[in-house]
């Protein structure tokens, strides 16, 4: 049986030619198919309570918005950089932001479970920042040699 036709019936009655069956779907062979092999699946993460308040933590830190209140800048490669430095699993910028919105969005964390990372998060940065101060209000700095340097004068200290 020849499977193939002439068609008169196109605008420029030219007539075209189909190799498919007359019926005008192709045999199951001749379509296209994926090209993924069937061995690699891929895996789809189960987003934890426990990785949801990592994301959440890292969206805090990242300070999506200032103090009066107004979205900042740049928090999206804060955020995702942060994530990145905690080394959890790579994941894409998008798809952290995607999670964060949705986690938010969705309820996925309760609001006070939000605010409890939020206060600890600032918490830590507050007491992290305020050592750090403390060392540049002293003017302080250790050399290699384990001498602290100081803007009035000089201490040895034992490292």
């Amino acid at each position: 049986m020849n499977t193939t036709n002439v068609e008169d019936n196109d605008v420029n009655e030219t007539g075209t030619t189909s190799e498919c069956p007359s019926s005008g779907r192709c045999p199951v062979d001749q379509q296209h198919r994926p090209s993924r092999h069937a061995t690699a699946e891929a895996i789809r993460l189960v987003w934890t309570k426990e990785i949801n308040v990592l994301i959440m933590e890292c969206f805090y830190l990242g300070k999506p918005f200032s103090e009066n209140g107004k979205p900042q800048r740049g928090y999206r490669q804060r955020m995702h950089r942060i994530w990145n430095e905690r080394g959890v699993f790579p994941a894409k910028e998008q798809r952290i932001c995607d999670q964060a919105r949705a986690i938010r969005k969705n309820g996925w964390l309760t609001d006070i479970e939000l605010e409890s990372i939020k206060q600890r998060v600032l918490s830590e940065e507050i007491n992290h920042g305020e050592s750090d101060l403390e060392r540049e209000e002293v003017g302080c700095d250790l050399t290699m040699n384990g001498e602290m340097r100081n803007e009035n004068h000089r201490t040895k200290i034992d490292i």
